[in-house]
């Protein structure tokens, strides 16, 4: 669907992206567990007006991922090895769920790159319980590999609306679940249950959207509003 079109080094990790359209910059950043063809949609919409940078996060899929514990910080500090790869000088950067706290992350230190966050999703800090269910996916990922976790991630990732109108975009999502890599969604489900960006926030001076949907249930309304 959207193949690598470039690999940019990011310490010792090779992040795979693509990019494709014309226009100002927008940089895509996928979820948990998902891929840059989570974007396919997107990109076919806002390609004939924008620049778009589509990327694996580290750990996910084609992009490969250290042995060692990681942070959304390390994940931030890809995206602009990305946008140095793309030539990619200023952009708004898009996140969803665990990248919408990689965005800031990015915009707090690296102001003069980021024109703009959209956070879809997105959480400065996951509540205990979410964190809890965070490491219990990562211990499933290492025993059991990632099977016995795609019906319950599709679950609680897609409203039950999703489930009974859109079959197909289900289908997909559990294919790209499948896809991972157990270790490295364990690293990566590690690091979002670690994650806390609120002493960041302060630095945050571009425009933010914050989008998050009724059904929501990874990042409810009231934890995301906890970012106002």
């Amino acid at each position: 669907m959207l193949g690598c079109s470039g690999w940019a080094a990011s310490g010792s990790d090779q992040i795979c992206y693509v990019q494709t359209g014309d226009g100002p910059d927008v940089i895509l950043i996928p979820g948990l567990g998902a891929s840059r063809h989570s974007w396919w949609a997107v990109v076919q919409s806002l390609a004939a007006s924008f620049r778009l940078t589509a990327l694996d996060p580290r750990a996910h899929h084609e992009s490969s991922g250290p042995e060692e514990p990681f942070t959304v910080g390390d994940m931030a500090s890809d995206a602009l090895a990305v946008m140095d790869s793309a030539d990619v000088t200023r952009a708004v950067v898009v996140g969803s769920s665990m990248s919408g706290a990689v965005a800031l992350n990015l915009a707090a230190l690296h102001p003069d790159r980021v024109s703009g966050v959209v956070s879809v999703g997105g959480f400065h800090q996951l509540p205990p319980a979410g964190a809890a269910r965070m490491r219990e996916r990562a211990a499933i990922a290492r025993e059991q590999g990632m099977t016995p976790l795609v019906d319950m991630v599709a679950a609680g990732a897609l409203s039950p609306h999703t489930h009974a109108l859109q079959p197909a975009l289900v289908g997909f999502f559990r294919q790209m679940l499948h896809g991972m890599r157990s270790e490295g969604y364990a690293r990566a489900a590690e690091a979002v249950a670690d994650t806390n960006v609120a002493g960041l926030l302060s630095d945050v001076k571009c425009p933010v959207l914050l989008l998050n949907g009724a059904e929501e249930r990874v990042a409810p309304i009231q934890t995301t509003s906890a970012l106002l």
